[in-house]
């Protein structure tokens, strides 16, 4: 899927974020959005995903020139960050359960596999809420590569995560990623390796 921005700025209240971004997220690339922290690469990624409106031009989406719109455009993503909320009630399984009534799984992947990549087989009866922070990112991380998707986007994804556990995550991008493009927002030299662009939101360049 390409993503096409045209004169994109946001802005809350009378301070604008970013301001009259053009640019086309091309099928198949792997993308790190970069910026001080404050900049707006949290905001820039809800404005690619559709869950917000620009203050000023337009997002268009497209999957082989055919155009999809904004309402039909949030199955096409998968997404992943520390701040996004899951049910702390419920158990992985159920979690998942939960999730796939309303995503369709990756093709290959079944529900129980998704416990299996997140490496947490021996907490899968534990509620959500009795998880580290570390375990809860490794789990929110294999939901979003499990799931059936033109795009994974994903916010500082290796926040909480240790060495070895970022070890796994560049395993789970090679392994599971697969013809879909992958964009980060992220300043941490780790996940920009995996990337083969950066994207400054905040000066508004590419850097290759």
């Amino acid at each position: 899927m390409d993503i096409i921005l045209q004169q994109v700025s946001k802005r809350f209240s009378y301070e604008w974020i970013f301001r009259n971004i053009n640019y086309t997220f091309s099928s198949g690339e792997k993308i790190g959005i970069v910026g001080p922290n404050g900049s707006g690469k949290s905001t820039f990624l809800r404005v690619l995903l559709g869950t917000i409106e620009p203050s000023n031009g337009k997002v268009e989406y497209f999957d082989k020139g055919e155009s999809i719109s904004v309402q039909q455009v949030y199955n096409r993503f998968s997404f992943a960050a520390p701040y996004m909320d899951l049910p702390g009630n419920f158990t992985m399984e159920e979690i998942i359960r939960f999730h796939f009534t309303f995503r369709s799984l990756l093709v290959g992947i079944e529900e129980k596999d998704v416990i299996e990549m997140a490496q947490l087989d021996k907490s899968k009866r534990k509620f959500f809420n009795q998880f580290s922070s570390g375990m809860k990112q490794r789990f929110k991380l294999a939901l979003a590569f499990s799931s059936q998707s033109s795009v994974v986007v994903l916010d500082e994804p290796t926040t909480n995560l240790d060495v070895d556990t970022k070890a796994w995550f560049e395993k789970l991008v090679e392994d599971r990623l697969g013809q879909r493009s992958l964009i980060i927002a992220t300043n941490e030299p780790f996940d920009l390796q995996l990337c083969d662009i950066e994207f400054d939101v905040m000066n508004y360049k590419k850097k290759s």
